[in-house]
This record gives structure tokens, C-alpha cells and sequence, in this order.
């Protein structure tokens, strides 16, 4: 206000020279009239001026802040930005991380499954050819004392037959040199060309024995490897369907992982449905279970309580009747 009423003084001194300069120079009076006429004039020059320099601080103010709010949102919508691609770009990584890390992890479980799977197989096979030496040594073992006793039997019985046909020889050539001591030397002859001729069959005997003994053998060793080709047959195409199968179970196992992932969250909501009323109903059943209990519970008591008072009121009438 001090500063508005100086100003106008200040105004009305100029005004005052400027027309009495004026009128000075003219050489006439300046009316009193004219110069508050003047005064007016720049006094509302002046108001006008101020009120021009307010508006055009005002604007000057408002351009100011308008300016700064524009700045402080695109400042705020370039850091949001930026914040969602930061955030953007982490969430990537850390999925590109998390896939790398479960495809190293379902690499490491089939490497493991496929292991586990050859040593479960390798073990069934060590088992087998294990079972199997011990079956066959087991067969040879029994065909071999088999065919010893055999053996055993069929030498017995010729050694006894040869020793019976020397013993019956023998007794027969000692009753005959009783019996004919002057044909001993024609006999004793005899006896040298039987017993050469004895030896010839034993011999040639003994000789048909081994060629049979031989063939027989030979058909058994026919027989064994025949049956051990058959084995070894049967074991490659046991191994072969064992193999076919574990690779058919293998696909139909990761197929059916893929499938698992697909029904994974149908069966969870499911699941959960499905216990929610498998609760009620076995809340319901174990309500209902409960109350028959506690039913025959009291039909027992009360069962247990009428023999009672039956047995109390029938006792002295038996003891007396007694």
C-alpha cells in the first residue's frame, strides 16, 4: 500500500512539472482543471500497467506450474515405464532360468530312470544266467551219475557174469581132470584154446561195449547242445521281448507324463470336490455309525441289566427249589 501511494505521488510531482513545463513554455497558465485531468490520465495508466504486470505474472505463474506438472507426469510415466520393462525383463529371466533349470532336471531324471532301469535289467540277467549255470550244472551233475551208475551196474554185472563163467570153467575143469587125469595134457590143451577164445569174445565183447558206450555218449552230448541252443534261444528272445517292452513302457510312460501335465489341474479341482463330499459323506456315515452305536449300547445295557434283575429275583427261588 506504501509502495502504491508513493508511486502515485511520484506520478502526480511528473504530471505536475510536465504541465506546468508546458504551460510555461506556451506562456500561458496551466488551468487546474487540465492538470487533474492529467493526474486521472496517468493515474489509470498506471493502474492499467499494473494490472497488466499482474496478469502477466499470474501467467507467467501458471505457465510455470503447469510446465512443471507436465514434466513430473511424463517424468513419472517414463520411470512406470521403466520400472514395467525392468520388471518385464527380470520376469523373463527368471523364466528363462526356471526352464533351463527344470529341462537339466527332467534330463538328469530320464538319465536316472534309464540307469536304474539297466541295472534292474542287468540284475535280472546276472540272476538268470546264474539259475541257469546252476540248472544245467545241476542236469549234467544227474546225467552224469546216471550215466555212472549205469556204468557202474553194467561192469558189475559182466564182471560177475565173466567171474560165474570162470568159476563154472573152473569146476568144470576140476571135475574133469578128476574124472579124466589121462586126458589132462588133450585138455589142458582144450582148455588153453577155450580160454584163448574167451578172451577173443571178452575181448571183441568189450570192444562192442565201448563203440555202444561211445554212441550213447555222443547222442547225449547231441542232446545237450540241441537243448542249449534251445535255451540260449529262448533267453535272447526273452531278452529281446523284455527289451521291446521296456521300450514301449518307456513311451507310453512319457506319454503318459504329457497327458498327467494336461489333466494335472482338472484332477486337482476335481480332488478337491471330490473330498469335499467324500468329508460330508463320511461325516454323515460316521454321524449315522455313531448314533446305531450308542443305540445298541443302550439295547445291550439295558439287555445286561433285565438278566440282572431276573437272575437277583429268580436266584433265592432256585435255592430254595434246590
Amino acid at each position: 500500500m506504501s509502495a502504491s501511494l508513493s508511486g502515485m505521488n511520484c506520478l502526480v510531482q511528473v504530471s505536475g512539472r510536465t504541465a506546468g513545463s508546458n504551460c510555461a513554455a506556451a506562456g500561458v497558465a496551466t488551468p487546474p482543471g487540465e492538470r487533474a485531468m492529467a493526474i486521472a490520465a496517468m493515474y489509470e495508466s498506471w493502474l492499467v500497467q499494473r494490472r497488466l504486470n499482474a496478469h502477466h505474472s499470474a501467467a507467467t505463474t501458471i505457465q510455470s506450474l503447469w510446465r512443471r506438472r507436465s514434466a513430473m507426469l511424463a517424468f513419472a510415466e517414463a520411470r512406470n515405464a521403466a520400472n514395467t520393462i525392468a520388471w518385464a525383463w527380470r520376469a523373463w529371466r527368471e523364466r528363462e532360468r526356471f526352464l533351463a533349470l527344470r529341462r537339466a532336471a527332467v534330463q538328469l531324471q530320464a538319465l536316472w530312470r534309464v540307469h536304474a532301469a539297466r541295472q534292474e535289467f542287468l540284475r535280472i540277467r546276472s540272476a538268470a544266467v546264474i539259475v541257469q549255470a546252476v540248472w544245467r550244472g545241476w542236469r549234467d551233475r544227474k546225467a552224469y551219475r546216471r550215466l555212472h551208475a549205469a556204468t557202474t551196474v553194467i561192469q558189475s554185472s559182466w564182471r560177475a557174469r565173466v567171474a560165474q563163467k570162470l568159476f563154472n570153467r573152473l569146476r568144470t575143469a576140476a571135475i574133469t581132470i578128476q574124472a579124466a587125469v589121462r586126458c589132462r595134457l588133450a585138455r589142458v590143451k582144450y582148455l588153453r584154446v577155450l580160454q584163448a577164445a574167451a578172451v577173443i569174445q571178452a575181448t571183441w565183447r568189450a570192444r562192442q561195449l565201448r563203440v555202444e558206450l561211445q554212441l550213447q555218449r555222443n547222442a547225449a552230448t547231441a542232446i545237450q547242445a540241441a537243448w542249449r541252443a534251445r535255451l540260449a534261444r529262448r533267453a535272447y528272445e526273452r531278452q529281446q521281448q523284455a527289451a521291446v517292452v521296456l521300450q514301449a513302457a518307456f513311451r507310453r510312460n512319457r506319454a503318459m507324463r504329457q497327458l498327467e501335465r494336461v489333466r494335472a489341474a482338472a484332477q486337482l479341482f476335481q480332488g478337491l470336490w471330490r473330498g469335499l463330499l467324500a468329508r460330508r459323506e463320511m461325516a454323515r456315515r460316521a454321524e449315522a455309525f455313531y448314533t446305531d452305536l450308542r443305540r445298541q449300547q443302550e439295547e445291550r445295557l439295558l439287555e445286561i441289566a433285565r438278566h440282572f434283575i431276573l437272575r437277583q429275583v429268580m436266584a433265592p427261588h432256585f435255592w430254595k427249589a434246590m
